[in-house]
């Protein structure tokens, strides 16, 4: 099986302003599972390449994409924070899905721990009695 490439980047070039070019003519290609590193002094335009190459700038001359399918994330070396709320708060506010994940998780443990009434050791006795039967059937199949 061929691998095919999923990031392709040819004769790439990236200007600001008449006469401000911060790359020229970069070609590159990567196949899945690559590991790359982006060297080079201050203002040579690593992260203006890294933004092209994760589709958020798009003002370019020459050809990048990514295979159909994939994404590519860019984390900006100076993360957009809101003004109006704490670094505790900006944080959080990042990691709430997985908060809300940990919180019902929390919970649902939390029960496991409180006194179960008489109805619900009924219905664990039924259900461990079921399991054993299930495994007694099986084994006996075995033979």
């Amino acid at each position: 099986m061929v691998e095919k490439f999923v990031f392709y980047m040819n004769r790439m070039t990236k200007s600001y302003a008449p006469g401000k070019t911060v790359l020229k003519d970069i070609s590159l290609s990567f196949f899945y599972g690559a590991k790359i590193g982006i060297i080079g002094t201050n203002g040579s335009g690593k992260s203006t390449l890294l933004r092209i190459m994760a589709g958020i700038d798009k003002e370019f001359q020459g050809e990048a994409w990514i295979e159909p399918g994939r994404t590519a994330g860019y984390l900006p070396q100076e993360p957009q924070l809101d003004p109006n709320l704490t670094v505790k708060e900006n944080v959080m506010q990042a990691v709430s899905k997985k908060q809300a994940i940990l919180d019902r998780y929390n919970e649902i443990s939390m029960k496991f721990a409180e006194p179960m009434d008489e109805q619900a050791h009924g219905r664990t006795r039924k259900i461990a009695r079921c399991h054993r039967c299930r495994r007694f059937v099986e084994l006996g199949s075995q033979n």
